[in-house]
């Protein structure tokens, strides 16, 4: 997978047994190469989902978990399976999952979809969107 900067491999990890997300610019290749293996076969919804866990949420240390209140393919268009992973609740709201690199940045990106929406995991988000509403109500009085 390609998210327009890096390139990801999903692969089998025999030592642990599971499914990986690989970041290709962190790999090193190994010479003598491993032992054979037999191929298997992945289906393509698995790969978008380790591939969307790992690129959108993983490698920040912020991750936020709301409730869009909009159907998963307006959210969706929004965010891509590089920035979020977006599931269906019903047939009008979804639960976006994300990662980023601050409560700001997430609040503002979130905040310009026009979308409403409700936070279930993220209390220093809660924190974050009470003091950018006051700073942005401020603003607006002046």
């Amino acid at each position: 997978m390609h998210t327009g900067t890096r390139w990801y491999v999903v692969a089998r990890d025999p030592d642990r047994d599971a499914w990986r997300t690989l970041r290709l610019d962190r790999m090193t290749p190994r010479l003598p190469l491993g032992k054979p293996f037999a191929p298997r076969e992945i289906p393509d919804e698995a790969v978008r989902e380790f591939t969307t866990h790992s690129i959108t949420a993983v490698p920040y240390r912020y991750r936020y978990r709301v409730r869009m209140h909009a159907p998963a393919a307006e959210a969706a268009a929004h965010f891509g399976p590089s920035i979020a992973a977006v599931t269906a609740l019903d047939d009008e709201t979804c639960e976006l999952t994300a990662g980023t690199g601050s409560p700001e940045e997430f609040a503002l990106y979130i905040g310009t979809t026009g979308i409403d929406f409700d936070v279930l995991d993220g209390d220093d988000l809660r924190v974050t969107l009470r003091d950018l509403s006051a700073r942005f109500a401020s603003a607006a009085e002046s």
